[in-house]
């Protein structure tokens, strides 16, 4: 699978990564900023979601936007469903600059899942 890459802009605001879990169900999540050789995760956030409202948080407020070329942003999803059988789901992120969705900034993975399910996802962060 070739890999996910979002563009930031060089000129652009301090980047944001929102994360929402679809269908209202249960689910608990963090997010990490890795070093361009995937070493070295600092947690960016984390938390439990039973809402369709995106929890927002700044992906490196106290580094200059160019600093995070060649970094990865990646995220994981503990997702549960209140009801038995199978049900559908969808994890949504966004990487944002200035309140806009950057190129390659928005990831979906939806699908239908019996009761539970891991969702593992990256993105490399590239700046122009």
């Amino acid at each position: 699978m070739p890999e996910k890459v979002a563009r930031l802009s060089v000129a652009g605001g301090s980047p944001v990564v929102g994360i929402t879990v679809g269908y209202a169900h249960w689910g608990k999540y963090d997010i990490r900023l890795f070093g361009p050789d995937g070493l070295d995760p600092v947690l960016v956030g984390a938390g439990l979601t039973i809402d369709q409202i995106p929890d927002t948080y700044p992906i490196a407020p106290t580094l200059p936007v160019a600093a995070l070329h060649g970094h990865l942003l990646g995220w994981q999803a503990a997702i549960a469903s209140y009801d038995d059988g199978d049900q559908p789901f969808s994890v949504h992120v966004t990487i944002s600059q200035d309140d806009v969705v950057v190129p390659g900034g928005d990831v979906e993975q939806s699908g239908v899942m019996p009761g539970a399910r891991l969702i593992v996802n990256f993105v490399r962060l590239e700046v122009a």
